[in-house]
């Protein structure tokens, strides 16, 4: 799956022009749920996250049996997050420095610029 497959959720993203934040990332499901009770509030489950026609329903549930460590399954989505956003940098730093601009945005790279990265940002 790659970086950017393993990499977390980010709790800011701008997609197709619009902003999604999710304030809540970092807060455990059972405090939230617990907190929410608290309060007297009500929520919803996403019936899609049972669902076991979706990859990532599957992959939770094997994931679960491994009965791995949490918080360290964290930690890596974190460090993955992380080294997405230098190879991120490091493409970015490539097509300033050997891109051809086209004026409806693409760009392309010349062959001595995709030549010169390394494979992990090729």
């Amino acid at each position: 799956s790659g970086v950017d497959g393993l990499a977390a959720m980010r709790p800011r993203t701008l997609r197709a022009g619009t902003v999604w934040l999710r304030p809540l990332l970092a807060v455990s499901r059972a405090a939230l749920r617990a907190d929410l009770t608290a309060r007297g509030v009500a929520w919803a489950e996403d019936p899609s996250n049972a669902d076991l026609r979706f990859d990532r329903v599957r992959v939770r549930q094997a994931m679960a049996a491994l009965d791995l460590p949490v918080a360290r399954l964290a930690d890596t989505a974190q460090a993955m997050a992380r080294a997405q956003e230098a190879l991120g940098r490091r493409a970015a730093e490539a097509a300033q420095a050997g891109a051809v601009r086209f004026e409806d945005g693409d760009i392309l790279l010349t062959a001595d610029a995709l030549s010169a990265l390394d494979a992990e940002t090729r």
